[in-house]
């Protein structure tokens, strides 16, 4: 279908599919579409829609007119003929078709003027998000409301016409002086002066504005034209109005005159580190930090995140796009820079330029009480903070605080906001080698590579190992950056191999990183001394999961050490967590990070250092293996025992999901088969049960190995019984492929 555009802001235009139309003859006919644009959510009876435009002709002429009038519109609208044609016209009614593809500016305005008004925000001068609807609705303003259209004799439509005119233009003087006051904040006194200029063109009598524009002169030392703006003023309101400027005018005035100093508020992000390269990637996360610091309930965001995920730079990024939106501006501090035994509230002091003092937690909250302010604090590690900061939240109600940490504060006003690595190419990924550079974690790589090698690209040779580096790291920046250092004395594939073969590769020698960001060891040996003894015991169980898991499975993996600690402290230690609330805390740390709802994986480079762990203790190290495999056991046979029942599809769909974990747990049952023989066997029916090609051989190959175990024999603790013809059952009962080999 064609697609209508009405312009009735300014002179009345209308384009059919990007062409002109012209063919409407009078006004009374553009009139007419006009009014049925507006007006569209209904439809308009023959009787009032004529008295509209003919109100003092006859009856018989009204009727006559509106029939020619209808006629002319549809010939200017190509309607005659059309399967669905624009006018819906009736005995009894005239509309515009409610379904039909066409757009008009003024509805437009509207409808993003009250986005504006339906958006929670602090400040709409500040938000950035209604900034740009505004921008966009004021670009559409380009005159009065049917500017130029004579329809006469028509004192309804008229006076219709004029009330839509008043009411567009309070609403783009309001949208005018909302932008102004945004760029003046912002420190764009070119773009300030522009919207200014709009207002008193469109009212030359507005003083407000008259008086933003003098100062905005006389801030940038334009003090000639500062005071040729109040004459421009003064003449316009004697002119229009018959009046003289107002006191604030005239004091305003005076005071340019007698040379006193204006500056323009333009706020910067205090003591902000200068990034080393600019933000890679980010766009969508950055769009959501800003609405989420926008929200008037949100007095508290912690992003948090592993170490060396961006953290630190997406925060930066997300406070130089809310310059502006607070009144008192942005300060940008590192309380994980305090000294030694120094308190990190002393760091906020410094940064505020405040005098040293015997009570600094005080003096800061007594310094930000009545301030407007995005504080941003950096790698606030000190759980200790959590108290100071709910009692700063409360004394100081204009303060926003956006805090990064490996894990959350802890206290109820806190939103959390998880960081995690830049987006690669996933193994199912068939985009050519060029298309590649659109994955930010690609960019990265390829960015940090050029600063190790002059020249270096990305390649049709290099691409695959430059992949295959993102997957192996799973786009976390820090272990890109320390990878990519390599690029000046090694291929990317050396480098991919390198990763293979260990952690202890991913390090350098850079002296401006902090010391526990200069390798991958180094970074998750700072965040595991972090842990209790119970949270480090418990996550190195987890690593036995190669994939993604559920609640159940850790629960059942590192339940059964929580019971034995339990055990041990029973002589009045104190108490030892639960296995949820381990698991939980390890979600709020950024240990764990969900991958679909109820399911969790660790990031691959922590599992590869968890795993190292768990190793260096091998009885618990097997321990934990043999619950792993017991547990994927024990779901087996409750899927076998739902064969046929109304949950099979159900089970069988949850037995899929764990395809993984089966495989991995056969081939540890494997080694463990001396000792639970029931458990490899179990398993390897499950391989033949939802594994696929390859784990049908598997399981089928193990059990042909069994050779004391006959088909129709019972295995230990196994129920129900499987019979002769259990395999070809299999594939009747769960439409699997053939396992008569089985």
């Amino acid at each position: 279908m064609a697609r209508l555009m009405l312009y009735l802001l300014g002179q009345f235009h209308a384009t059919l599919d990007g062409q002109p139309l012209t063919a409407f003859k009078t006004d009374k006919v553009r009139a007419l579409l006009a009014y049925l644009a507006v007006e569209r959510g209904r439809a308009h009876r023959r009787e009032p829609l004529s008295s509209l435009f003919w109100p003092e002709a006859p009856a018989d002429a009204v009727r006559a007119n509106l029939r020619q009038s209808l006629c002319r519109l549809r010939d200017a609208l190509h309607d005659q003929g059309q399967v669905r044609p624009w006018l819906l016209v009736t005995p009894e009614a005239v509309q515009l078709d409610p379904a039909g593809d066409y757009w008009v500016d003024a509805l437009e305005f509207d409808h993003l003027l009250a986005q504006c008004s339906g958006h929670r925000h602090r400040s709409l001068a500040g938000c950035r998000a209604c900034a740009e609807r505004l921008a966009q609705a004021v670009a559409l303003y380009r005159g009065e409301f049917l500017a130029g259209l004579c329809v006469r004799d028509s004192p309804e439509f008229a006076q219709w016409s004029l009330v839509h005119q008043q009411t567009l233009h309070r609403k783009v003087m309001d949208a005018l002086q909302h932008l102004a006051l945004q760029q003046v904040q912002r420190g764009e006194a070119a773009a300030a002066e522009a919207y200014l200029r709009r207002q008193i063109a469109l009212e030359p009598w507005c003083e407000p504005a008259h008086r933003q524009l003098m100062r905005l002169y006389a801030a940038s030392g334009q003090r000639g034209e500062a005071v040729a703006q109040y004459r421009c003023c003064r003449r316009a309101l004697g002119e229009q109005l018959g009046l003289a400027p107002d006191s604030e005018t005239t004091a305003l005035y005076d005071s340019i005159r007698a040379g006193q100093p204006f500056t323009l508020s333009a706020w910067r992000i205090e003591n902000a580190p200068t990034p080393s390269a600019p933000l890679v990637g980010r766009t969508d996360e950055l769009a959501r930090i800003g609405e989420t610091l926008q929200n008037p309930d949100c007095r508290l965001l912690t992003l948090v995140g592993l170490g060396g995920c961006g953290k630190t730079s997406l925060a930066r990024a997300a406070a130089a796009q809310e310059i502006g939106a607070f009144r008192d501006g942005v300060c940008f501090c590192s309380p994980a820079s305090a000294s030694a035994g120094a308190p990190s509230v002393s760091v906020l002091a410094q940064a505020f330029g405040l005098p040293a003092a015997h009570d600094a937690q005080a003096q800061v909250v007594q310094f930000l009480r009545h301030k407007e302010m995005l504080l941003v604090l950096d790698d606030l590690e000190d759980q200790r903070a959590a108290d100071w900061i709910a009692h700063l939240l409360h004394a100081a109600p204009g303060v926003v605080i956006l805090a990064t940490s490996r894990r959350t504060l802890g206290i109820r006003a806190e939103w959390r906001f998880e960081v995690r690595g830049l987006a690669y190419p996933e193994p199912d990924c068939c985009a050519a080698w060029p298309d590649l550079l659109r994955f930010p974690a690609v960019q990265l790589f390829v960015q940090c590579a050029g600063r190790a090698r002059a020249g270096f690209t990305l390649t049709e040779h290099n691409a695959p190992h430059i992949t295959r580096i993102c997957r192996q790291v799973e786009g976390l920046p820090l272990a890109l950056e320390l990878a990519a250092s390599w690029a000046g004395m090694m291929a990317c594939a050396e480098i991919a191999d390198a990763i293979d073969a260990g952690l202890d590769f991913l390090e350098t020698t850079w002296r401006d990183l902090p010391a526990r960001q200069r390798s991958l060891r180094a970074s998750f040996d700072d965040s595991w001394g972090r842990l209790r003894q119970e949270e480090q015991e418990a996550l190195a169980c987890l690593s036995v999961f190669g994939g993604e898991f559920g609640h159940a499975a850790a629960r059942a993996v590192v339940g059964a050490l929580c019971a034995h600690r339990c055990r041990q402290d029973a002589a009045g230690e104190r108490p030892r967590p639960s296995a949820g609330c381990l698991f939980r805390a390890f979600v709020e740390q950024a240990w764990l990070y969900e991958v679909a709802p109820g399911r969790y994986r660790l990031h691959g480079l922590l599992r590869r250092y968890a795993e190292e762990k768990l190793s260096q203790h091998a009885a618990e190290h097997a321990a934990t293996r043999l619950r792993f495999c017991a547990y994927f056991a024990g779901l087996v046979e409750r899927v076998e025992a739902a064969r046929g029942g109304p949950q099979a599809e159900e089970w069988r769909e949850r037995l899929h999901r764990e395809r993984h974990n089966l495989e991995t747990a056969h081939t540890w049952a494997l080694s463990l088969a001396d000792a639970a023989p029931e458990v490899a066997a179990c398993l390897a029916r499950a391989l033949t049960l939802c594994g696929g090609a390859r784990g049908s051989r598997l399981g089928a190959a193990w059990i042909a190995a069994q050779q004391p175990w006959q088909e129709d024999e019972q295995l230990p603790e196994m129920e129900p019984r499987d019979p002769p013809g259990f395999a070809d059952r299999l594939q009747v009962d769960w439409n699997l492929p053939d396992h008569a080999a089985v």
